[in-house]
């Protein structure tokens, strides 16, 4: 500031240190900052003694506040400062994505089933199922046109043993047992490492978070035809849920095409 004050205080403000919650309790590295704080010696909060009061009125107007205040951002940060909290921050995150799980709960008859999200690439409207001659069987549907390019679409009551409803629930019927347009349910895509099948579902629900705490091991039972299919169970809406694994399933969908 030109004319002949200068700032005459040198108390260094306290450590900008801050707590993280890292392994063990340890505090992260401190930036300490020796800054010249002349507003609590001389300025508002201090004696009000500083010359510089009667044109400025208040501290935070002076431009070696606002210098001060400025190098408090400029201050280079230490390696140690920024690998500790780089760590610390993708230590939060993965631990938060950890603790739930996203999910597609849909419905397959009287079964309610879910898979995760990052295998549906798609649900649309049902619509025709063209039959291939010699190769259309109960797990095998055909070729189904999606946004102008064949899949294959595999029967996943097939795959899993189930029998579905049909539209009024009064009975079993096989999916996609028509060639033409069908009245109910949904076409859902499914992909792996850029391969994609096709499959119906009877309902669509919908797309939730599912806390990993809740899920529950699957009854490995005889009678349980989802078992081989199923990595754990939840209750979703006071529904049981079975939720399938992805690998083996979309691993048994592929050896269909073959």
């Amino acid at each position: 500031m030109p004319g002949a004050w200068r700032c005459r205080c040198r108390r260094p403000l306290p450590a900008a240190s801050r707590a993280c919650p890292a392994e063990g309790g340890s505090q992260m590295t401190s930036l300490a900052t020796v800054v010249p704080d002349c507003w609590n010696q001389i300025g508002v909060g201090g004696d009000h003694s500083c010359p510089e009061l009667v044109k400025h009125i208040h501290c935070r107007n002076c431009p070696v506040f606002a210098t001060a205040a400025q190098s408090l951002f400029d201050r280079q940060l230490p390696e140690e400062y920024v690998a500790e909290w780089t760590a610390a921050l993708a230590r939060a995150e993965q631990g938060a994505e950890y603790e739930f799980v996203s999910v597609g709960i849909f419905r397959l008859g009287e079964e309610w089933l879910a898979l995760p999200v990052s295998c549906l690439a798609e649900v649309c409207l049902i619509r025709s199922i063209h039959r291939v001659p010699h190769r259309t069987n109960r797990f095998f549907k055909g070729l189904v046109n999606i946004r102008g390019q064949l899949h294959l679409c595999v029967s996943l009551r097939g795959v899993l043993g189930i029998e579905g409803l049909d539209s009024d629930g009064r009975g079993p019927v096989p999916d996609g047992a028509s060639n033409g347009e069908t009245d109910h349910g949904m076409l859902v895509v499914a992909e792996r490492r850029g391969e994609r099948w096709v499959f119906i579902v009877d309902e669509m629900a919908a797309v939730e978070r599912i806390p990993r705490k809740e899920l529950r091991k699957v009854p490995g039972t005889l009678a349980n035809p989802l078992s081989g299919y199923s990595q754990a169970v939840f209750i979703w809406r006071n529904r049981h849920v079975g939720f399938l694994d992805e690998e083996r399933l979309l691993t048994a969908f592929g050896s269909l095409g073959q």
